[in-house]
């Protein structure tokens, strides 16, 4: 019954052995990863490894040009003391994937930080990670929702929309 190297092992049950249900899955895995290239939605998930403090410096460095420099100043001051401490190694897909983690560092902020503050840091970081889908980084800003449309949502029982909406997407 046990086989040296590319054999197969039938069960006894009448079913298909291991080696043919992995390879029938890797199979219709490859097919699908066609299709979302016809279709230009697949992803190099090797981009979604890049860090979050990485391309958001490139993205500050993008758009600087044609910023105020009062702006510049506001987003290098949030970047630097709020949103680069918690995210700033943290790869993009992981934080696309991380909605507990981004509602304790939410929760951490409020505690010392005034509403309208934590609303403007929370605003860069969706920006950045908007522009991360744009670049086609992640399939969708998970954090994409404003504070207020997610109270707003929460508060009719729909607090998930925004991820869930994400994902319905793909």
């Amino acid at each position: 019954m046990s086989g040296g190297l590319g054999t197969s092992v039938r069960t006894g049950r009448g079913g298909a052995s291991q080696a043919s249900r992995r390879r029938k899955a890797a199979e219709d895995w490859g097919l699908e990863q066609e299709a979302l290239i016809r279709r230009n939605l697949w992803l190099d998930p090797r981009d979604g490894e890049t860090r979050f403090g990485d391309f958001a410096e490139e993205s500050l460095e993008a758009v600087a040009p044609r910023l105020e420099l009062n702006t510049i100043a506001k987003y290098r001051s949030f970047l630097d003391n709020q949103l680069l401490p918690q995210w700033n190694a943290w790869p993009l897909v992981a934080i696309f994937n991380g909605y507990v983690e981004i509602e304790r560092w939410l929760s951490e902020l409020h505690e010392d930080y005034a509403e309208s503050s934590v609303s403007s840091y929370f605003a860069l970081f969706s920006t950045i990670l908007n522009g991360a889908v744009r670049a086609r980084m992640i399939p969708c800003n998970g954090v994409r929702l404003s504070m207020g449309e997610f109270r707003h949502r929460a508060a009719r029982g729909h607090a998930g929309a925004g991820v869930a909406g994400c994902y319905a997407a793909l």
